[in-house]
């Protein structure tokens, strides 16, 4: 009898805790959490890539091409042929007129075909969104634009600029909105981190996702940075539009959303801090996760950190990491890759399957990743 009750005050010491857990999420999470955990790893060795000519941060590969920050003045985006190395178009030139850029954002890696043709969204990060055709861009010597969403300026709804910007089909816009002071004044002050469905411009919203209930301001922050990001993720969206998955960058969590029927999900690893822990340590005593993904249909590819943000600022190595997790799109972990060199940057070629990547040398490595697809 003796033993019995111990096995249930046990049992309720156990379900005690996990409700204690749950509650600090369900404070601030509009969705299910799962624990998850990685249990096969597998080690890779990377192929140099070589470019013959400037560029910089940005990489997007898609089968034999690979789209690149310019590093130059005057266009925002170099195109290079992966087969020869040679650059062999820049588009997106800088100014104010009605086809240029004053920002280029490519977030998502959101290719789309038009025939033969292979054309990329990219934003101006101030009002408008412009499919660019790659290859006609490359035979006519210039910036070549199949199809412009325009009264997209974020500043009529917003005070920060949107986090993220996913084109769907039928001129449908998923925009994150950020962190941020409310004009008008309520409990905490902020309002939180949402996504809005927009048909066509800023001006139309049918539908809004609620990702968070409300803001993390953590105790003593003074720094409005720190509010506005500690919820944030680097996010992209599925191929066929039905989903979009979130790797969050201070929680070691992996949000997926269901764009059709607003289901939110979040998968979080063992033994990782969660959202309360944000708001009673200081900034420097909190971990970077996932400071960058890249997906295709089967799977999400998130760079893992795993690093207090003091270490990174007194060894300089900002958010570099040899570290992959790959899930799958229903959040299941799959497999976690040791890469041969540190980067903080990636994109995953969705036709041959190889991730490439960018170190802080500007050295791009290649990884074949058409084992996981057998």
């Amino acid at each position: 009898m003796k033993k019995r009750i111990n096995i249930i005050t046990l049992l309720c010491f156990f379900l005690l805790n996990a409700c204690q857990h749950n509650d600090k999420d369900d404070d601030f999470f509009n969705g299910s959490i799962k624990t998850v955990e990685f249990t096969k790893e597998v080690e890779l060795k990377g192929t140099p890539i070589e470019l013959n000519d400037a560029y910089r941060g940005t990489i997007l590969a898609y089968d034999s091409l690979i789209v690149t920050g310019s590093g130059e003045h005057g266009h925002i985006f170099n195109i290079f042929s992966l087969n020869s190395g040679d650059k062999i178009g820049k588009i997106c030139p800088t100014g104010q007129g009605p086809d240029d850029f004053l920002h280029g954002r490519v977030s998502g890696q959101q290719f789309q075909k038009q025939g033969d043709d292979l054309c990329l969204w990219i934003g101006d990060d101030v009002d408008k969104f412009a499919l660019v055709n790659l290859n006609a861009s490359i035979r006519d010597l210039s910036t070549v634009i199949s199809k412009k969403i325009t009264n997209m300026a974020w500043a009529k709804k917003w005070s920060n600029p949107l986090g993220i910007s996913l084109i769907l089909d039928n001129d449908y816009i998923l925009a994150r909105s950020q962190t941020e002071q409310l004009y008008r004044k309520i409990e905490d002050g902020y309002l939180p981190i949402a996504y809005h469905l927009y048909k066509g411009n800023i001006e139309v919203c049918e539908k809004d996702y609620v990702i968070y209930k409300k803001a993390l301001i953590p105790q003593g922050a003074h720094d409005y940075y720190w509010v506005t990001t500690c919820l944030g993720s680097y996010d992209a969206i599925h191929p066929d539009h039905k989903k979009i998955a979130m790797g969050m960058t201070y929680v070691g969590q992996l949000n997926i959303l269901d764009v059709e029927t607003g289901d939110l999900k979040g998968y979080r690893l063992k033994e990782s801090s969660d959202f309360k822990y944000l708001t009673n340590h200081p900034q420097e005593s909190c971990t970077v996760y996932y400071p960058r993904i890249s997906v295709d249909e089967k799977y999400i590819y998130a760079l893992y950190n795993g690093r207090k943000i003091q270490e990174l600022i007194d060894t300089g190595h900002q958010d570099e990491s040899a570290i992959i997790h790959v899930y799958d799109w229903e959040g299941n972990p799959v497999v976690c890759l040791h890469t041969d060199k540190r980067f903080a940057n990636m994109s995953l070629d969705p036709v041959q399957k190889y991730l490439y990547a960018i170190d802080p040398n500007q050295d791009i490595t290649r990884y074949d990743m058409s084992f996981l697809y057998k």
